[in-house]
């Protein structure tokens, strides 16, 4: 079966600086240099305005403070048409503590607000966590490319059938997309793809790390994470039911949110990406995620409602 994916053409040479990187251009306002689309649409990736607005707000603190949770909210539907400015209001400045709430606004209209708040590094009393799942390690795992590549391969000579047209258009998508920040390699591949049957609700298990160096500035590490955890949350609730036969006509996050438990890590190296549904009623999916690094140290955690809308169209 031969799927037609519209590619957006899109070149840059120097990722990390154009997505991350932001332009003062005001008092506590800061403007996006380049937007990151999803490949068969205009429309901005969420994890690219949920990081920015992030990085907006560490602006406007001390080095000393280290962001600890965001929760946002995705308000419209953002493009790559014009850029976003993130509009940061100082909430409080305290000794231990500091909040800051940004807007995020294209062409007049709110597209996005986040709330952070930033914590002065302080001595703890005692350290707790839960222990790191054993799971195969990344060496051993095909990367996401690959593995669809070779899938693609044996459905077109005929050795493998798929017969969710929207499963095989999901495939092309996912493999086509070269544009990248980061490298995943799904612990179960046929899990990651939907080619066998499940049922949420299912843990997801994705080792992922930056395909591009991000130097010893910790807010890169934390932006590339931050970037990350908006790629593959929202599918843990979803995916299972698209084995099954469910069709989506829409799939957007209605809200993110993250807890960063280390304020230094290192996102170059192979980190696993735990994901996990809840709960789903009301063509709402509730959604978690737990950041762990290769040593078992848990780094951050996240959590995402995303409304997921069922295609009553006759399927083909």
């Amino acid at each position: 079966m031969n799927i037609s994916v519209k590619k957006i053409n899109e070149s840059s040479t120097d990722p990390i600086n154009d997505y991350f990187g932001l332009d003062k251009v005001g008092e506590n306002v800061y403007k996006t240099r380049k937007i990151r689309t999803r490949i068969t649409s205009n429309i901005a990736y969420g994890g690219q305005i949920f990081t920015n607005a992030i990085s907006a707000a560490e602006e406007t603190v001390v080095d000393e403070m280290s962001p600890h949770s965001c929760h946002s909210y995705f308000i419209k539907i953002a493009n790559d048409l014009s850029p976003l400015h993130f509009h940061v209001e100082k909430i409080r400045d305290g000794k231990s503590f500091c909040t800051r709430f940004v807007k995020a606004i294209q062409n007049n209209d709110i597209v996005a607000t986040a709330q952070v708040s930033f914590h002065r590094k302080e001595n703890t009393p005692f350290i707790h966590q839960e222990t790191m799942p054993v799971v195969p390690e990344p060496e051993s795992l095909s990367n996401t490319h690959d593995y669809g590549e070779s899938v693609i391969a044996m459905v077109e000579s005929g050795k493998k059938v798929i017969e969710s047209k929207y499963l095989n258009k999901m495939l092309h998508v996912l493999v086509s997309d070269r544009r990248h920040l980061f490298e995943t390699r799904p612990v179960d591949p046929e899990q990651h793809f939907c080619l066998k049957k499940y049922s949420p609700p299912v843990k997801h298990f994705i080792w992922v790390k930056s395909l591009f160096p991000l130097g010893d500035n910790p807010k890169l590490h934390r932006a590339m994470l931050n970037y990350i955890s908006d790629s593959s949350l929202a599918s843990a609730g979803y995916l299972g039911h698209l084995s099954n036969g469910f069709y989506p006509s829409m799939v957007v996050s209605l809200d993110h949110n993250i807890y960063i438990h280390q304020d230094k890590f290192n996102a170059e190296e192979w980190i696993l990406y735990e994901t996990y549904s809840t709960a789903a009623n009301n063509s709402r999916v509730m959604a978690h995620g737990k950041f762990w690094s290769r040593s078992g140290i848990l780094l951050a955690s996240t959590v995402q409602e995303c409304l997921v809308r069922e295609d009553l169209k006759p399927k083909k």
